[in-house]
């Protein structure tokens, strides 16, 4: 099981690079997943894109096969993004495109303000400017003093999965909420609010982003 140490704890990630040999140089998409999720979120591009590119996802800090964090531990997206580019390190990608889902598109946003010149191209899913915007977050203590884990994570695929959506078949969505409620609920209650404060001199930054990718793109 590929694991990269980070001194706080391993970061699990998976390389996927099936690209034929006839394709020269081929591109990196690194994949971050949102709270409560994993690699497996991915599963269903790998075969859109195997073929053109190599396919790096990873089990952010807390989730999946990664480590879970003491009680101590501060969450920030400094420490994120430190913990997305110590695994691109890993997987040998200087350069990659970023595709992130909920706090991980988060996340990337934050990146490309760290990193500008590590992106070649950023994709969000359902990812907030700041984490301030993200209202939900202010209930997940409620629900999980009331409900616990398994609660939150059913409230959860309403958000992640919208009703009659085509991409989740009932297994997938059991697998999920199974997932889901194993995960825990010291690390989801902490890492929302820790992580979603608002920020005034990032959403400055944010805006400058945009600004300079509108200007470039005229």
């Amino acid at each position: 099981m590929p694991t990269i140490e980070t001194g706080s704890g391993a970061l699990y990630y998976d390389l996927c690079d099936v690209v034929p040999a006839w394709v020269d140089n081929p591109q990196t998409i690194v994949f971050h997943h949102g709270i409560a999720a994993n690699t497996h979120i991915w599963a269903e591009w790998l075969p859109v894109l195997a073929t053109r590119y190599r396919l790096l996802r990873f089990d952010m800090r807390g989730f999946g096969k990664s480590a879970q964090p003491q009680r101590d531990y501060r969450w920030s997206f400094d420490g994120l993004v430190d913990d997305l580019l110590k695994v691109a390190d890993a997987a040998g990608a200087e350069r990659f495109h970023l595709v992130g889902e909920s706090i991980g598109g988060t996340v990337a946003l934050a990146c490309a303000l760290a990193a500008p010149r590590r992106l070649l191209s950023l994709t969000l899913s359902n990812a907030a400017a700041r984490g301030g915007l993200v209202a939900n977050v202010k209930g997940w203590r409620d629900v999980l003093a009331q409900e616990g884990q398994p609660g939150w994570a059913r409230q959860l695929m309403e958000s992640r999965f919208h009703p009659g959506a085509s991409g989740c078949r009932p297994l997938k969505c059991y697998f999920f909420v199974i997932t889901t409620s194993r995960y825990s609920p010291g690390t989801t209650s902490e890492l929302g609010p820790a992580t979603f404060r608002p920020s005034s001199s990032a959403v400055m930054s944010l805006v400058k982003l945009a600004w300079r990718a509108r200007s470039s793109a005229a």
